[in-house]
């Protein structure tokens, strides 16, 4: 998958039963992706190194166990679109709002 997101920008990453996002992926800072799709996983929290994935337009997070989002989340300027939808967070941090 790894392979074929250096040519179309976008990583899926769906229905793997992750508890985490991996390593491998928080690594890819030079691949320029734009799409991260990460959804009906077991990701209970995400590392703020996500933010080092800057190029990132689009992001989904849905279907998972987050119970929050990093603050520096709001430091990824080019990210437009982002699912959170049925996760257990209870509140946004407040940077969220600079995307």
């Amino acid at each position: 998958r790894i392979r074929a997101a250096r040519i179309t920008k976008a990583l899926d990453a769906s229905n793997f039963a992750l508890t985490e996002v991996p390593e491998e992926v928080l690594n890819l800072t030079s691949l320029q992706l734009l799409l991260l799709n990460l959804q009906h996983n077991e990701i209970k929290c995400l590392a703020p190194r996500i933010a080092g994935l800057s190029t990132l337009t689009q992001m989904d997070l849905s279907h998972n166990r987050l119970k929050e989002i990093p603050r520096i989340i709001g430091t990824m300027s080019n990210l437009t679109v982002l699912y959170l939808n049925d996760n257990k967070i209870a509140r946004l941090p407040i940077e969220i709002g600079h995307l």
